[in-house]
């Protein structure tokens, strides 16, 4: 009589009605579960369209009217328990649209595994059920193989975008001429004269670096940045306990990558490092 029941309230009404039938154990599990996934999709959004919880409650009635009428045809109990569980309301996928495309894809691919073993096993041949097995295992390692492909192809992706940063900031371009000390300084003063004084502040960092490539302490790189030049000054074993190149990187940095430019001041302070690096680099009195 429930259904009765149901038919004569409003859509609200009999969701109310349902969710008591559930708590006090009278309706069956997955119609219970049925309830539950209405009653959560109807809270969480009031607004669904016109006449949406009067369908799916609808669905709900035709579900119970099939059981009620397994009880009151004991004979045919089994045939319409078989037919309420083969009824598309019964297994509802509207309900629940939270599904990611991996699962539905090997939910799908488990009914094919299934639908081939029923069918070999109706045919009567088990060749029938390995080549359905064969193939859904086959898409299987397909899916595996994509999968894989795409995390080497971001792997190499992510490397490659890395290189052509680092290349980036590397302290002399790909096409540009190797340049001795003195070109360098000549340049700074060039440079300075020109107004362009984040340019010379390069040219003297640069010098600098030479420099100390020269006391063999570090070797200078043309294609590493300044900060992996400071790296290998400040491991070398060579490098006096007095010298530190770590602020005239900071302040290279940020004048030439930073555009942090003052003016001739910036340039003044590198010409004094410079000169600190040749004083320091050059070989002591016994």
């Amino acid at each position: 009589m429930q259904s009765r029941t149901l038919a004569d309230a409003s859509p609200p009404e009999q969701l109310r009605l349902l969710r008591e039938w559930r708590a006090k154990g009278l309706l069956d599990e997955q119609v219970g579960e049925k309830v539950v996934a209405i009653d959560a999709a109807y809270k969480k959004n009031a607004n669904q369209p016109p006449g949406w919880l009067g369908q799916k409650l609808a669905e709900i009635r035709q579900i119970l009217d099939l059981e009620q009428q397994a009880h009151r045809l004991p004979g045919g109990a089994v045939q319409t328990a078989q037919q309420i569980k083969k009824s598309p309301v019964y297994r509802d996928a509207g309900v629940k649209q939270e599904s990611n495309w991996m699962g539905d894809a090997a939910s799908r691919l488990g009914n094919i595994d299934c639908d081939c073993n029923r069918a070999g096993r109706g045919v009567g041949g088990n060749g029938v059920s390995a080549v359905g097995t064969a193939i859904v295992y086959g898409v299987y390692g397909l899916l595996g193989a994509a999968l894989i492909a795409f995390i080497i192809y971001a792997l190499n992706k992510f490397s490659w975008s890395k290189k052509l940063e680092r290349r980036a900031k590397a302290l002399l371009d790909d096409d540009e001429p190797e340049r001795s000390l003195d070109e360098w300084l000549e340049m700074a003063d060039k440079l300075e004269r020109e107004g362009k004084y984040r340019e010379a502040v390069r040219c003297l960092y640069l010098a600098c670096l030479l420099k100390i490539d020269e006391a063999r302490i570090a070797r200078f790189e043309r294609s590493q940045t300044n900060w992996e030049h400071l790296a290998r000054i400040e491991a070398s074993p060579r490098r006096p306990e007095d010298f530190h190149f770590r602020e005239p990187t900071k302040a290279f940095d940020e004048i030439w990558y930073g555009m942090r430019v003052k003016g001739s001041e910036d340039v003044m302070r590198f010409r004094a490092w410079y000169r600190e690096v040749t004083d320091l680099m050059r070989p002591k009195a016994a």
